[in-house]
């Protein structure tokens, strides 16, 4: 039988590909923060911190945000 792919797991693959343009890395992480699961988010968001590190931070960080206060509004 074939292991299915998560969207979590997915998203790492694509983030992977996508990552040599911030402008399209940034629209794939709002995919993904759109699709999976919360526990999932948390971990995608520190995987993408300890794959890209610095340059990308920000950019995980805004998305996060975003996500955050989209889910849960103030």
């Amino acid at each position: 039988m074939e292991k299915s792919t998560s969207y979590f797991e997915y998203s790492k693959i694509v983030l992977k590909k996508v990552s040599f343009s911030k402008d399209l890395f940034q629209k794939e992480l709002q995919k993904a923060m759109a699709l999976c699961k919360l526990e999932e988010r948390i971990k995608l968001k520190v995987w993408c911190v300890e794959q890209f590190g610095k340059p990308f931070e920000i950019i995980v960080e805004r998305v996060y945000q975003k996500k955050i206060y989209n889910v849960y509004p103030i």
